[in-house]
C-alpha cells in the first residue's frame, strides 16, 4: 500500500496503475494504464493482460486514485476488478489486490473489505452494496 501511495497520481482525475510482480512478489514493472475524469478511469482487461505478459508477471496489483479522497470502492471499481481477475486468472497470472488511493490514505479492496480475490461472484456481490 505504501508503494501504491507513492505513485504519481493526478490530483484532479482518476488514474490507474498496474504493478507487475514476480513469483516472490517483487516488483518487475509499474505501468500507467490510463487517466480519466475526476470520477472514473476506463481500463480494458486486454491491456492488463498484454502488460502482464510483456513483463513476465506472475502476479499483479491494480491501484487507482479517488481525487475526492473517498476510499470506498464504487460499483464500477468492483466490476472492473472482477473483469481483470477473470482475464488474468484465465492465463495463470495471480491477482494480489486492488488498492484505492485518496490523498495520503489507501484502501485495500481485498484486505480491508473482505472480498475474495479468486471469486468473481464475491466481487460482484460486494459491488451491489457499494457506491
Amino acid at each position: 500500500m505504501r508503494y501504491c501511495k507513492s505513485l504519481p497520481f493526478n490530483n484532479t482525475n482518476e488514474s490507474m496503475y498496474m504493478v507487475c510482480l514476480d513469483k516472490n512478489y517483487r516488483i518487475l514493472h509499474t505501468q500507467l494504464l490510463g487517466t480519466g475524469t475526476p470520477g472514473e478511469v476506463t481500463v480494458y482487461p486486454r491491456a492488463v493482460v498484454e502488460c502482464a505478459v510483456r513483463y513476465g508477471a506472475q502476479n499483479i496489483i491494480i491501484c487507482h486514485n479517488h481525487p475526492s479522497g473517498d476510499l470506498r470502492p464504487s460499483v464500477d471499481d468492483c466490476e472492473t476488478t472482477a473483469k481483470i481477475i477473470n482475464a488474468v486468472s484465465a492465463i495463470g497470472i495471480g491477482f494480489s489486490d486492488h488498492v484505492i488511493v485518496g490523498g495520503d490514505n489507501a484502501f485495500s479492496m481485498f484486505r480491508e473489505s473482505g472480498l475474495n480475490v479468486k471469486a468473481e461472484e464475491s466481487t460482484a456481490r460486494a459491488a451491489e452494496g457499494k457506491e
